[in-house]
């Protein structure tokens, strides 16, 4: 009986109907700098570190393979955004017409206008999320939101007048559309994918990641909305149920290097994060991870080893629901070069002082291997082998 309904699931999501929407690649090209990969370790600490814890497809742009991004439109007629699509956070906001002309991030990005918007609704009501490197504040207004060809009628969404750190200020997005549970929504804000559901305007309360690694690729990768896409994974889709909402959190049965099995995951717990370009994870538990790689420390945070040693390195793989999930050395390493111009490689593993949060964090360099399925409904995440 369980095996016909897993069967009449499958079938329901597979004939639900679906969109595409194809973007152009921002950046040609493999390169990474030094300051890329710092700026994204510091971005997975203003996320999750200390106490601060706050069926349409859309082609992800893969912005130097550290941020997946797409396009929203906001309004009637529609003003265009670029935003990550946040499974690590739960509320979409973009910047305000009406931010300050000192705000350098407002300032170099597109803006929203209400003024602009025969369906703009005014709420007022203050918002702000705590970042670790300031607060981004604004305020909360409701409006049409078109993602692919849906549009969702009043979303809630916020104006941000203030945008904290310079890396809202070199970023190539706009904004956040966050697409974690409501549980964690700002203001109690109904996310946006929680509207599509309301509002009916998705076959099934499912929602897919596919995010391309080949730099020189044309397609970024691909979000998909009510359901998943079979041309980009193969084998079969295994389920994990979510551990705790919130956050899409997994319970891990255990992490292995090579195939050795280490004992400080016997469970251990794992979020699900699109908005976050490494895998993360407690500062002592990477290190012991990190000798067994054969990487090294030097004079930063970021993890070395030699350029010659990165195809034998043993993978690393998380047990998710009995299943194996590997990473493989070369998912892991990221190509970067010295201010001599020198080759370096860097283990896309980052060591963290997660306070509170006491997780890994699995951002692209494991969504890249495994296409990954965020079933709402039934409250359970899906894996299967990326093409």
């Amino acid at each position: 009986m369980k095996s016909c309904l897993v069967l009449l699931a499958t079938l329901a999501l597979t004939s639900a109907v679906l969109h595409r929407i194809p973007l152009k690649k921002v950046r040609e090209g493999n390169h990474r700098s030094l300051q890329d990969i710092r700026s994204a370790h510091s971005a997975v600490i203003r996320k999750y570190g200390g106490n601060n814890m706050p069926e349409p497809y859309l082609d992800l742009d893969n912005f130097q393979d550290a941020q997946y991004y797409g396009p929203i439109y906001l309004g009637t007629p529609g003003q265009f955004f670029k935003v990550i699509f946040d499974t690590g956070s739960s509320n979409l906001w973009v910047p305000s017409e009406q931010c300050k002309i000192l705000n350098l991030a407002c300032q170099t990005h597109n803006r929203y206008d209400n003024t602009l918007s025969t369906t703009y609704v005014a709420d007022g009501s203050e918002f702000n999320i705590q970042y670790g490197s300031g607060a981004m504040e604004g305020f909360v207004s409701l409006d049409s939101c078109t993602v692919g060809d849906v549009t969702i009628a009043g979303q809630e969404f916020a104006e941000a007048l203030k945008e904290p750190g310079l890396a809202f200020v070199a970023g190539m997005f706009d904004g956040i559309l966050g697409m974690g549970f409501g549980d964690i929504s700002v203001n109690g804000l109904t996310t946006p994918f929680d509207q599509m559901i309301a509002q009916g305007l998705v076959d099934a309360p499912v929602f897919s990641f596919y995010m391309n690694h080949d730099m020189s690729g044309a397609l970024g990768g691909e979000l998909v909305l009510g359901g998943s896409d079979p041309d980009h994974y193969e084998g079969e889709m295994n389920y994990v149920p979510v551990s705790k909402r919130g956050y899409w959190q997994l319970t891990a049965d255990g992490m292995k290097v090579g195939d050795e099995t280490l004992d400080f995951c016997n469970p251990c717990e794992t979020i699900v994060d699109t908005g976050t370009s490494l895998i993360a994870g407690p500062d002592t538990e990477v290190k012991e991870i990190m000798h067994k790689l054969g990487a090294f420390l030097h004079l930063g945070p970021e993890w070395f080893i030699g350029c010659n040693k990165v195809p034998d390195m043993p993978a690393f793989t998380f047990i998710l629901n009995g299943v194996d999930y590997p990473v493989q050395g070369a998912d892991l390493v990221i190509e970067s070069t010295d201010d001599t111009g020198a080759s370096l490689c860097i283990v896309g593993i980052m060591g963290l002082p997660l306070g509170t949060l006491e997780a890994w964090i699995l951002g692209d360099p494991f969504i890249a291997r495994y296409y990954t399925e965020f079933d709402v409904g039934n409250e359970r995440m899906g894996f299967a082998h990326s093409k």
